[in-house]
C-alpha cells in the first residue's frame, strides 16, 4: 500500500513537472517566432518528425504554415525544436570573389611573364594583369559563389 501511494505521488510530480517545463518553453518559443517575418523558411522537429515549411503567422496557440501539402496549423506544445533557413549567399559570393580574383590573378601574372621579352617593358604590364584578374576573377567568383550558396540554406538554431 505504501509503495502505491509514493508511486502515485511520484507520477503526480512528475506530471506536474513537465506541465511547467511545458508553462516556461512555451513564452520562449513564442519569443522565437515573434520576430519571424511571413514566408521565411522554418524547420519544424515535433515529436521526432522535421519538416521544412513557409512560416505564415503565429496565432494563439499554434503556427500556420505552409509546405507543398497545404497550409497546416502546428500546436506550439508540439514543437520540440525550430530553426529558419537563411541564405549564405553573401559569404559564399564573398569566398568565391576571394578565390576567382586569387586564380584569375595568378593565370594572368603566368600570361604576362610568358609573352614578356624585355624586362623593363613587363614591369608596366604586372599590375595590370593583377588588377584585370581580381576585378575579372573576382566578379566571376562572386557570381559564382552567390549561386551555389543559395542551393543549400544554412540553419540557424531559435528554439531551445
Amino acid at each position: 500500500m505504501r509503495s502505491l501511494v509514493l508511486a502515485i505521488l511520484s507520477v503526480g510530480c512528475l506530471t506536474q513537472a513537465a506541465l511547467s517545463q511545458t508553462a516556461i518553453a512555451e513564452p520562449q518559443l513564442r519569443a522565437s517566432i515573434l520576430p519571424l517575418n511571413a514566408g521565411v523558411t522554418v524547420r519544424v522537429a515535433e515529436g521526432g518528425k522535421r519538416g521544412d515549411w513557409q512560416f505564415v503567422r503565429l496565432i494563439a496557440d499554434s503556427v500556420t504554415a505552409n509546405s507543398k501539402f497545404g497550409p497546416r496549423r502546428i500546436a506550439l506544445s508540439d514543437i520540440d525544436t525550430l530553426w529558419v533557413g537563411r541564405g549564405g549567399n553573401a559569404r559564399g559570393g564573398i569566398v568565391g570573389a576571394i578565390s576567382g580574383g586569387a586564380l584569375v590573378s595568378g593565370m594572368m601574372l603566368v600570361l604576362a611573364t610568358s609573352t614578356c621579352q624585355a624586362s623593363d617593358r613587363c614591369r608596366d604590364e604586372f599590375p595590370k594583369a593583377i588588377a584585370l584578374g581580381l576585378s575579372v576573377g573576382g566578379l566571376g567568383g562572386f557570381v559564382v559563389g552567390h549561386a551555389m550558396s543559395s542551393l543549400r540554406p544554412q540553419w540557424k538554431r531559435l528554439y531551445p
